[in-house]
């Protein structure tokens, strides 16, 4: 009798607790927009060599980025010669401005090569390969 009752009780609290796993407690918050660091940040040469450009500038209107310094994930300076037409507009390296708004920024690898912090050699197609990779991962989530 009491082992009925007990099996009773286990199946009426089982149906009455919500059982939560490791994935229920911990949220990540998702922003629907990445700023330039944010987007950047996932490349091994943290997105020098990239050619860069906001979404309100014209198709020939452009900058392509010399030197990134961050200040964790989401923050950072960036700097890079602004093209325009084709043509470079300075001849020195300028500061790149309102890099941390999100949703304002577009890049693309622009056949960058190079070699990471750790030694490895990356050629520009690997570089689109992981790209690809990167953006079918951020869909499925």
């Amino acid at each position: 009798m009491q082992g009925l009752l007990k099996t009773a009780a286990e199946e009426m609290l089982s149906k009455a607790i919500r059982t939560y796993t490791f994935n229920d407690l911990i949220v990540i918050g998702r922003h629907p927009y990445k700023s330039l660091p944010e987007m950047l940040a996932q490349y091994p040469n943290n997105g020098v060599g990239f050619k860069v450009w906001r979404k309100t500038w014209p198709e020939n209107k452009f900058i392509i980025i010399t030197e990134a310094h961050f200040k964790g994930l989401r923050n950072g300076k960036f700097f890079g010669i602004q093209y325009y037409n084709g043509r470079p507009l300075t001849p020195q390296p300028i500061k790149i401005r309102n890099c941390s708004k999100r949703g304002t920024w577009k890049y693309d690898t622009n056949n960058t090569s190079g070699v990471s912090t750790n030694g490895v050699y990356f050629s520009a197609d690997d570089l689109k390969e992981y790209s690809k990779l990167h953006q079918n991962r951020e869909q499925k989530e």
